[in-house]
């Protein structure tokens, strides 16, 4: 039997049970471009590629179809409580058949109370839950060791990631490179001594030096790390690396 947890909760404890329709989950569609040039026969393709040469995804729509039983106080009640804990906000879907979860909005949509007019003790409570998910799969937090020189790590998963650095150093400059040349480097014009921390993920992008801003090189240029085997080389520092693997299911 399918089992799932609404923002790592699972069903049950919200008093909820999966309908018949059970849940629904679109695939996500590339998101392309392409322009008429005068002269060529067809179309130019201009779509924005990711380092692996594929087209960024748009979002995926998951639905839930739930129901669930009780008096009418009760029913009504969880109706309120599942409307002020999910819908409109960030959350996350887990299902048993897979090794990650699904993070978006939630919506609820489509809630109808259905009563036994002669038993007010018999009432259910029919609703859909929509997310409006990334098209990813997020799976479990993997952490690599980093020393300086090269490192060879293997990322798991199908879609580049954004990494998260921490990086002890003891140095007036500090640099970390991918195998094909993209580099973040750090300089302060004195001497460095402490954890860099680096976010690459644009949402949340940042980087700090015990806690205090500091920026990179204007030559720098902020890289993700591809699905399968990196070469990543750390000059002037050490540590680790933290990657959430994505994955298409």
């Amino acid at each position: 039997m399918l089992e799932c947890r609404i923002n790592k909760i699972p069903l049950d404890e919200w008093g909820l049970n999966l309908e018949k329709k059970g849940i629904s989950i679109e695939a996500p569609k590339p998101t392309t471009s392409s322009i008429t040039v005068p002269g060529l026969n067809g179309v130019l393709d201009t779509t924005v590629e990711d380092d692996t040469h594929t087209a960024f995804l748009q979002k995926r729509a998951i639905t839930l179809s739930l129901y669930a039983l009780g008096d009418l106080a009760t029913v009504s009640a969880l109706f309120e409580h599942i409307a002020k804990e999910i819908h409109g906000k960030q959350g996350s879907l887990q299902t048993s058949d897979s090794n990650g979860e699904y993070r978006g909005r939630w919506s609820v949509s489509n809630w109808n109370t259905i009563r036994n007019w002669q038993d007010s003790f018999h009432c259910a409570l029919l609703l859909e839950l929509s997310l409006d998910a990334d098209p990813y799969v997020y799976g479990k937090k993997r952490t690599f060791m980093l020393h300086e020189d090269e490192n060879h790590v293997a990322i798991p998963g199908s879609s580049p990631v954004w990494p998260q650095f921490s990086l002890s150093l003891d140095t007036d400059s500090a640099s970390i490179a991918r195998q094909d040349g993209k580099t973040l480097t750090f300089s302060t014009g004195s001497h460095m001594n402490g954890v860099l921390a680096i976010n690459a993920n644009p949402q949340s992008r940042n980087c700090r030096i015990n806690n205090n801003i500091i920026l990179p090189t204007i030559d720098s240029d902020y890289f993700t790390l591809l699905p399968g085997a990196n070469t990543i080389t750390c000059a002037g520092c050490s540590g680790t690396l933290e990657v959430t693997p994505l994955t298409l299911m």
